[in-house]
């Protein structure tokens, strides 16, 4: 990662064109390369609609886990689906570089989101009476128009 390899950033980024990163991490990206040499833009992404009405529909204090690639995109990614403000659930976010967290949703959660990036993965590290369900995560098409375009402008 960018943050693993500062003295490297700028280096690395000249050779882009176009810098794309999630909203949700548009900030931190500014804050770790406040001067980028190329144009940086932010994408929203969207989540898997049925996911996020059948996670409303659970029934109080049901327990689930939901993870992603890191402890971080796992968090950004749940404030995006707003399960923040879903406080009739126990949720336990754990990505994949929280070995510890990691282990605790898959003792304590029946019910597993996992992000498309991961869910083979958790998949296989989960036990057989849990249930995994993947939870696709892609780009808004509005987005995508907005890449395309700055590209085009270059």
């Amino acid at each position: 990662t960018l943050e693993q390899n500062p003295d490297k950033i700028s280096q690395y980024l000249e050779e882009k064109d176009l810098i794309v990163c999630g909203f949700n991490h548009l900030e931190e990206f500014r804050k770790l390369v406040p001067e980028p040499p190329v144009d940086a833009v932010g994408v929203l992404l969207n989540t898997d609609l049925r996911i996020m009405n059948e996670i409303m529909q659970l029934p109080p204090n049901t327990r689930i886990g939901l993870t992603c690639e890191s402890q971080r995109s796992t968090e950004s990614w749940c404030k995006n689906i707003f399960l923040s403000r879903v406080s009739t659930l126990t949720k336990i976010h754990a990505g994949l570089d929280n070995p510890s967290g990691l282990q605790e949703m898959l003792d304590q959660c029946d019910l597993i989101y996992a992000s498309k990036y991961v869910y083979e993965r958790i998949r296989k590290l989960a036990k057989p009476d849990k249930k995994v369900m993947e939870v696709d995560i892609s780009i808004d098409p509005a987005s995508i128009d907005l890449i395309r375009e700055r590209l085009r402008n270059k």
